[in-house]
């Protein structure tokens, strides 16, 4: 199942190679997204959450209430209708991300 989240999230074909030849060990999979690109972000979130039901109060922040996860359907929503597009980065064992 991470294997397939991997495979799904976007990592670039020298990280996969990394985890199928079985070298190393994934242990985190992020999504990164431009600082700039927050607010569309943001609006997509409300309006996928509005889309659930769900209420989205003045004072809600969306992203920071980590409630959501930015799966293949929601980073290619995100692109299709905000034209933001983040970069994956799998983090090995003993990986720094910073």
């Amino acid at each position: 199942e991470v294997l397939k989240t991997i495979d799904e999230g976007d990592a670039d074909d020298v990280t996969k190679q990394r985890i199928h030849e079985g070298r190393e060990k994934p242990g985190a999979l992020w999504h990164i997204y431009a600082a700039k690109d927050a607010e569309k972000i943001r609006e997509l979130l409300r309006k996928v959450g509005e889309e659930q039901g769900q209420e989205n109060p003045p004072d809600h922040d969306p992203i920071h209430d980590q409630s959501w996860y930015l799966d293949q359907t929601l980073r290619k929503r995100l692109y299709d209708e905000y034209g933001v597009q983040g970069w994956a980065i799998v983090q090995f064992l003993g990986d720094a991300v910073f």
